[in-house]
């Protein structure tokens, strides 16, 4: 299986691939979001389905319409307000074609803190061994870097788990530039798939975050779920008012953002 495209969105994802045989598919998905809902779950004290939905997949024939998915995968967050131009959303991961530091200083071993060294060997041995990175981890490492090392360790982790074939993509462009000419001038399409096509604002998600924060929710250990908030409808009238005011969110983006739905 060759992997074109992956986009990491606000509450879903897209995976672009080549593979001729489709319950290898199949096999890649439910075993990494089944490693991922346990961890997930674990994490935030959680219980039962995390994904609503199973996966859906929509076949190929042509390179117009692969390209058209590419396109889609790689401007979904621009159709989410998440960003302006395709490549400035960190986690569509374009900019990692070009560079591999795109986000941050490149590392300088030979004066790098021994706490970002210290990471850095941590992250090759995991790799090496084809194993993940755990919330322990970024616990850590969160915690003991400073701003501008945690932007260079996530770019060193991106860069050395990266799966997504650059030279494929190169030689079907021809260039970067090419390639990122071509995705903002076209949206893409989706062929043949019920996708996420919600209207959704993610500037209003991320002003949400800051919000609940303010109302005293840690996000770093808890998340919301279906019955979060039996027994605390003050609470939740509370912030749907706030909401409704500060971001301008919709009665359907604030039932999603808190799981209502």
């Amino acid at each position: 299986m060759d992997i074109y495209a992956i986009d990491f969105m606000f509450n879903h994802l897209h995976i672009g691939c080549l593979c001729r045989i489709a319950k290898r598919v199949a096999g890649l998905m439910n075993s990494s979001t089944s490693v991922f809902a346990r961890l997930y779950n674990k994490r935030y004290n959680l219980h039962g389905q995390l994904f609503k939905k199973p996966f859906n997949s929509s076949p190929k024939i042509n390179e117009t319409r692969i390209r058209d998915s590419l396109f889609y995968i790689w401007n979904n967050p621009k159709e989410k307000k998440a960003a302006e131009m395709a490549e400035d959303y960190r986690w569509n991961f374009l900019r990692y074609i070009e560079s591999d530091h795109p986000y941050s200083d490149p590392i300088d071993m030979t004066s790098a803190s021994e706490n970002l060294l210290s990471l850095i060997r941590r992250v090759e041995i995991k790799r090496r061994a084809g194993e993940y990175l755990d919330y322990l981890f970024f616990d850590e490492a969160f915690k003991s870097l400073n701003n501008v090392e945690v932007q260079q360790l996530i770019d060193h982790i991106i860069v050395s788990y990266n799966i997504i074939r650059h030279d494929a993509l190169l030689e079907m462009f021809g260039s970067y530039q090419t390639l990122l000419t071509a995705a903002n001038a076209v949206s893409g399409n989706e062929y043949g798939m019920q996708d996420d096509f919600d209207d959704e604002d993610y500037r209003r998600y991320r002003k949400m975050i800051k919000i609940v924060r303010r109302e005293g929710i840690d996000l770093d250990h808890e998340r919301f779920y279906k019955g979060f908030f039996d027994g605390k409808e003050d609470l939740l009238d509370r912030l749907k008012r706030i909401f409704r005011y500060e971001t301008g969110a919709s009665d359907y983006e604030t039932a999603k953002f808190l799981h209502l739905l």
